[in-house]
């Protein structure tokens, strides 16, 4: 299990993704935190959310993915 918060904005997320899923198995899950913090991350986490099947949005601010897909 991995916790992406930090730098609310798409490049860093999407750069600390990359960085994550090579180190995971499948079946980890990951969480971001803030998803809804601005236009941008609303966007990145749409992005993140189409390339993973199992996915839940928890009280509209956290999503959660599981490492079942390359990105």
């Amino acid at each position: 299990m991995a916790f992406v918060d930090g730098v609310h904005r798409s490049e860093w997320v999407f750069k600390q993704l990359s960085t994550l899923l090579p180190t995971m198995k499948p079946g980890g899950y990951i969480l971001f935190d803030d998803i809804n913090f601005s236009d941008d991350m609303e966007r990145c986490w749409q992005a993140i959310a189409e390339r993973f099947p199992r996915r839940a949005v928890i009280e509209r601010r956290v999503g959660l993915i599981r490492t079942t897909a390359t990105f």
